[in-house]
This record gives C-alpha cells, sequence and structure tokens, in this order.
C-alpha cells in the first residue's frame, strides 16, 4: 500500500484511462481517494505493487510528479474479528 497525501487546490487528480493503465503496469489492483477540506491522498494498493521501489514510477502515474507531495508507506496490517 501506497498513500500519497497532498494539499487540494484548484487542480484535481483525475484517473483518466491512462493513468489507471499505468497503475496497472505497477501492480496496483485498487485506488482510493480521500479528501478533507484542505487535503487529498491518493491510497494504492495491489498485490505484486512494491511500494517502496515503485513510489516516483506511481507518482508519475498518477499525474502528479510535478506536485509537493508526502508519501507514507503502510507499516502494519491487521485483521480484526469480532470478538466471542
Amino acid at each position: 500500500m501506497l498513500v500519497v497525501v497532498m494539499d487540494r487546490d484548484d487542480r484535481q487528480v483525475l484517473l483518466t484511462p491512462s493513468h489507471v493503465a499505468a497503475l496497472g503496469r505497477l501492480g496496483v489492483v485498487s485506488v482510493g481517494l480521500v479528501a478533507d477540506e484542505r487535503t487529498l491522498a491518493v491510497v494504492v494498493e495491489g498485490w505484486a505493487f512494491d511500494a517502496a521501489r515503485a513510489a516516483d514510477t506511481a507518482h508519475a502515474a498518477l499525474g502528479v510528479a510535478d506536485r509537493e507531495v508526502q508519501t507514507l508507506y503502510q507499516l502494519a496490517h491487521v485483521a480484526v474479528s469480532p470478538a466471542t
């Protein structure tokens, strides 16, 4: 998982078919967008996606390589089940 965080401004992050295709070539199978009034984040995931090696390429695939972004990497993934 890779989370790309940026200021939300007049420019939008658009997921065009070419962006999606480029992400798919990196092994991404899921893209999520989350935001508040000041911040936008793009969450990319995939079983074959190596976030540590492909962060710069993912920025380019998202069309944000020219923007100031913060990149967050997954530290843990915990499955939760209901207590019995």
